[in-house]
């Protein structure tokens, strides 16, 4: 792990029995990790996410927010976003056991509080893989996207859903998202690649195109 200037932090070495696929720093100082490993360090309830001290490496004491399948199998943290003091998860994974709380029912999406791991009220169910979650700049909505078609059974919400930020339900009075297609190549110029699209919390997008010169 580097620091911030760049510098081997040559203490920062956790054993991770997984892939780690995303990470994010809390308010109080905290690595969060999330990702499809089943311990870190061998630490109880450290799987799919964990909270580590940024220097050592070492499993934060104290804390626990874990994510498990219930049929045995790995589950996976893809997508993890902080703000305030509330963690967003999404992947595949129906079972999390954080803070002093027993486990509950989750279906590929949750939060928790990031100082107690305690878990909190959004918890959107769907219905598939998620592959990443946002919460909005003014922190009223959660955007989340993936290989799911629907959200609480809203199908308006499939792949690209946006919920409430408190409670995890969609959004009401929005339709069916579905991809645009590039324009129609002209004589003069054909756009050849999306490069990068920015989507609002009311799905309004503008896209930024790659070119290409053609020919004719």
């Amino acid at each position: 792990m580097l620091d911030l200037d760049g510098n081997w932090i040559s203490t920062f070495r956790p054993k991770v029995a997984g892939r780690v696929w995303n990470v994010a720093m809390t308010g109080d100082g905290k690595l969060l990790v999330a990702g499809d490993f089943t311990d870190i360090d061998g630490a109880p309830n450290t799987s799919g996410i964990a909270a580590l001290d940024p220097v050592t490496g070492k499993v934060v004491s104290g804390f626990k927010a874990a994510v498990t399948k219930a049929d045995g199998s790995r589950p996976l943290v893809r997508a993890l976003a902080v703000r305030g003091t509330t963690a967003y998860i999404a992947g595949s994974f129906n079972r999390l056991t954080g803070g002093t709380w027993n486990t509950i029912s989750v279906s590929s999406a949750a939060s928790f509080s990031t100082a107690t791991g305690n878990p909190t009220t959004w918890r959107p169910r769907l219905n598939g893989t998620a592959v990443d979650v946002r919460p909005t700049d003014d922190g009223s909505r959660v955007l989340v996207a993936g290989l799911f078609s629907a959200i609480n059974g809203d199908a308006n919400h499939g792949y690209f859903g946006i919920t409430d930020a408190t409670t995890g339900a969609p959004v009401p009075g929005i339709g069916a998202w579905a991809p645009r297609p590039p324009p129609a190549p002209s004589t003069s110029r054909r756009c050849s690649t999306w490069a990068t699209a920015w989507w609002s919390a009311a799905r309004s997008t503008t896209r930024s195109c790659g070119t290409a010169t053609a020919p004719g």
